[in-house]
């Protein structure tokens, strides 16, 4: 008899879920823009930025999930000693979207398509997302269950001063490039 895992729990499945829907959105918006016809190949991907080449690649967005915090506020605390209760899982995920491409102003206009998406967003609703939007192949139907089983998502815009910027680019190694931060607060 094979060594079977059990498969992660929706709410496990959650950050990967938002990650995906977040990038549905971007996806979504570079295609009504008709952004191919002004950079071409842009793509949007969910790599550590420094895996993400510049030079001599493609252009596009990449959205990375660079930090996440357990909302401890949002835990219930057990009633009794014998009365533990199922918290449901509170996190914030924090997001860098970046923009890149070697052509001029390609990276400017592909992070203004992005940061234009996540502003109008506000918030994710995740019942709107189909597997198709997920692009996620065969995770589409996990994370699809994994995104109905959360809350409304609120987005919303996080700017880190120069000095922060400047240290989280030096901590994923690699030049700074046109970003923005946000953050999603993930309730399931």
């Amino acid at each position: 008899m094979g060594d079977r895992r059990p498969a992660p729990t929706s709410e496990a499945l959650g950050p990967a879920a938002v990650t995906a829907a977040l990038r549905g959105v971007l996806r979504t918006a570079l295609a009504a823009e008709d952004v191919e016809v002004l950079v071409r190949g842009s793509e949007v991907s969910t790599l550590p930025p420094d895996r993400i080449e510049a030079e001599g690649g493609g252009a596009g967005l990449n959205l990375f999930c660079y930090r996440v915090v357990p909302r401890m506020d949002a835990r219930p605390i057990p009633s009794s000693p014998d009365g533990v209760p199922d918290p449901d899982m509170a996190l914030d995920l924090h997001y860098l979207l970046s923009a890149h491409g070697h052509e001029d102003l390609a990276a400017e206009l592909l992070l203004g398509v992005g940061i234009r998406a996540l502003w109008d967003a506000a918030a994710l609703d995740p019942g709107r997302f189909s597997p198709e939007e997920l692009g996620a192949g065969r995770l589409n139907g996990p994370l699809g269950r994994a995104l109905a089983g959360l809350e409304r998502i609120p987005v919303i815009p996080e700017p880190l001063p120069v000095e922060d910027m400047s240290r989280l680019w030096s901590s994923l190694g690699t030049p700074y490039r046109p970003s923005l931060t946000f953050r999603v607060s993930l309730r399931s």
